[in-house]
């Protein structure tokens, strides 16, 4: 059977990415450090991009924003706890000094797209968006962070084929028009399974606790997928990015494993 070039493509980029990231958290350390610090910056970039394409008059904010964003995961990296408040304050003083200057400055009606404080206050958004949820990674453990990549990668694939399978009813039309309520279901009942099933093999414990777990991370993943939906739609973009043959963008690949480390730590403390 012949192989769509297309579905080709993102195969041989499917392989690549796991080759990377199974090396990455086999060897821990700096080899995770330096690929999350490229998905970081990589994610951040598109996000800005997405905003303000090919806009050179905002290229200063994108570069403050990109340094604080890779400033912050260096320094959770090398467990530098005020240099990494620093980053999150600069990111927050960069926006506001940015709209400070640009509605200074401004003197006619071209101006005020970019003297409006939406605007400016991106680098902040960009910046809470990726690096400071991604920073979570190097708290945890390399299997932790193989469950979590577990848990999104089942829940997607789940959703995608149940839902080419049987979906009609779509779930959310104006955010995501190719997302069904039968695969949104599916992708909860197999990442609950899933995430139980590696839980009770690898630390043991409640079974219940785990499938509830696997439930809510799944929730706050497909919720992350949706709000990076969103943001293209409201862009008007099809993919986040180009860098992945087959895949769109660096945020299109992580954009639900984004929204559930945090779920994953706050269920940690709780239940698990």
């Amino acid at each position: 059977m012949k192989i769509p070039q297309g579905h080709r493509k993102r195969l041989i980029t499917g392989v690549i990415i796991l080759v990377v990231l199974g090396l990455a958290l086999f060897m821990g350390g700096w080899p995770l450090f330096v690929v999350l610090l490229l998905a970081s910056l990589l994610a951040q970039q598109e996000f800005y991009e997405m905003f303000w394409p090919g806009n050179t008059n905002m290229l200063p904010e994108k570069i403050a924003g990109l340094l604080a964003g890779g400033g912050m995961i260096t320094a959770v990296f090398l467990e530098a706890r005020a240099v990494m408040m620093l980053c999150i304050a600069a990111a927050a003083v960069i926006g506001a000094v940015s709209f400070l200057v640009r509605f200074g400055c401004s003197r006619a009606e071209a101006d005020e797209t970019e003297a409006d404080l939406g605007n400016s206050m991106l680098v902040l958004a960009g910046f809470a968006y990726v690096p400071l949820l991604l920073q979570i990674t190097l708290y945890l453990t390399p299997l932790e962070i193989l469950l979590i990549i577990i848990a999104v990668s089942s829940s997607d694939a789940s959703a995608y084929y149940a839902g080419s399978a049987w979906g009609k009813k779509k779930i959310w039309p104006r955010v995501s028009p190719k997302k069904s309520v039968v695969g949104c279901l599916a992708s909860i009942v197999v990442c609950s399974l899933v995430v139980s099933l590696f839980g009770l093999l690898v630390w043991d414990g409640v079974w219940l606790n785990w499938l509830l777990a696997g439930a809510v991370i799944n929730i706050m993943a497909q919720l992350g997928d949706f709000f990076e939906s969103a943001l293209k739609r409201s862009r008007n973009v099809k993919d986040s990015g180009s860098i992945l043959p087959g895949h769109g963008g660096v945020l299109d690949r992580i954009d639900s494993f984004l929204f559930a480390l945090p779920t994953y730590v706050l269920l940690k403390i709780l239940i698990l």
